[in-house]
This record gives structure tokens, C-alpha cells and sequence, in this order.
């Protein structure tokens, strides 16, 4: 009786210990929620400032080339195809326009 009742005993702790209690689940998914909480916006501010950086490249290219035009023909461009006579111009007319 008493070797019987030890294995009982011993059997539900066995069968307590394979799983998490529900305070843990909760526990995992409030620290999860918090440090999505802090990736998430600085994850997105990073790749705004990227392509910030990248535009503000092209733009610094664009008006380098502009400058070129000038110097070499002695009139402004009148447009993309003007350009293109002193370097080729990256444009980017077929990705869609995001938001971010």
C-alpha cells in the first residue's frame, strides 16, 4: 500500500513537470509583447533613415549631373533625356510607391 501510494505520488509529479503553468505562458507572452514593443519602431526607424539616406545619394548624384550639363553644353537640361548625355540616370518608374 505505502510502495503503491509512493508511485502515485511519484507519477504526478512526473506528469506536473512536462508542461508550463499558465502564469508562465502569460509571463513569456507580456516579456514577448514588451520587446516587440521596443524592436518594432526602431526596426522602422532604421530602414526609414536608410532610404532617407539613399534618396538624399540620389538626389546628390542627380544634381552633380545637372552641374556636368551645365558645364559641358552651357544651358540647363530640359529634362530626364538631357541628363542622360553626360550619365545614366537611375530611375526607378516600375516599384511601387510604399509609405514608409
Amino acid at each position: 500500500m505505502i510502495q503503491a501510494r509512493r508511485r502515485s505520488q511519484s507519477a504526478r509529479k512526473e506528469a506536473a513537470s512536462q508542461g508550463f503553468t499558465l502564469v508562465e505562458l502569460l509571463i513569456t507572452v507580456v516579456i514577448l509583447g514588451l520587446l516587440s514593443g521596443i524592436a518594432l519602431p526602431r526596426y522602422t526607424n532604421s530602414i526609414r533613415s536608410a532610404r532617407q539616406k539613399d534618396v538624399a545619394g540620389q538626389i546628390s548624384n542627380i544634381a552633380a549631373t545637372i552641374a556636368a550639363y551645365r558645364q559641358e553644353f552651357s544651358t540647363n537640361p530640359e529634362g530626364w533625356t538631357d541628363i542622360s548625355k553626360i550619365s545614366p540616370v537611375p530611375t526607378n518608374n516600375d516599384a511601387p510607391a510604399t509609405g514608409i
